[in-house]
């Protein structure tokens, strides 16, 4: 991918917004637990989806650290 290119489409980009009340409703343990359950070195049959629930909670992790 070139780094000009966005990582997400306009589509997950839409759902990332809308899962974000959601995962602000998270405690930050629950966060970093699922932040480690998805990280991408954790299994090679990764989907699209796995990336975009690691992504919505690295957002909400960096949401709140400021």
């Amino acid at each position: 991918m070139d780094a000009t290119e966005p990582q997400f489409t306009e589509d997950e980009e839409r759902i990332l917004a809308a899962t974000a009340k959601n995962t602000a409703r998270l405690n930050l343990g629950q966060l970093q637990g699922y932040r480690d359950a998805y990280k991408p070195s954790n299994f090679a049959g990764r989907t699209r989806e796995d990336d975009l629930c690691y992504e919505a909670i690295r957002r909400e992790l960096a949401r709140r650290a400021g």
